[in-house]
């Protein structure tokens, strides 16, 4: 059986030293812990023994997620919610430097056959969704672990 992909699988624009800096903010915020990818994904899973082949295994099954929520954070960029234990960062400046290629490129950040449905809401908010769902694929299919981040003053 073939596997679903994108067409289009975007590598993050973040620098990873921005990525570590946001989220070790929200994750002092929240007073949990997650793990960053290296193109942008963040996972809220439990701290493990290997949080690196945690974050895999969790990878393995994200790559299946299709749904997903824009949310603009208070410090700046979005965080697109695919599931409750799984994020992707866009940041501001990654966006608009990206923003025509997205929309220029849609259709390749559809699974085959996809069809959305509703289109009342932000175009903004659904063109970062799409990219940050293309981020997702890039992560699930070309595994590459950062770092785990733990919450400071827990």
């Amino acid at each position: 059986m073939e596997e679903l992909r994108l067409e289009w699988e975007p590598k993050s624009k973040v620098s990873l030293d921005e990525l570590e800096e946001k989220f070790q903010y929200y994750a002092n915020d929240l007073k949990t812990s997650l793990s960053i990818l290296k193109n942008g994904t963040v996972l809220f899973v439990k701290d493990s023994d290997n949080n690196e082949l945690d974050a895999q295994k969790c990878m393995l099954e994200a790559k299946f997620l299709i749904d997903f929520r824009t949310v603009e954070l208070k410090r700046g960029g979005w965080l697109v919610g695919l599931h409750n234990a799984v994020a992707v960062f866009v940041s501001e400046s990654e966006y608009s430097s990206v923003k025509k290629e997205i929309i220029e490129r849609q259709s390749e950040l559809k699974f085959p056959k996809e069809e959305f449905i509703g289109g009342s809401g932000d175009l903004d908010e659904h063109l970062i969704g799409l990219y940050a769902r293309g981020k997702l694929q890039y992560d699930a299919h070309n595994f590459a672990f950062y770092k785990r981040i733990e919450a400071r003053g827990t």
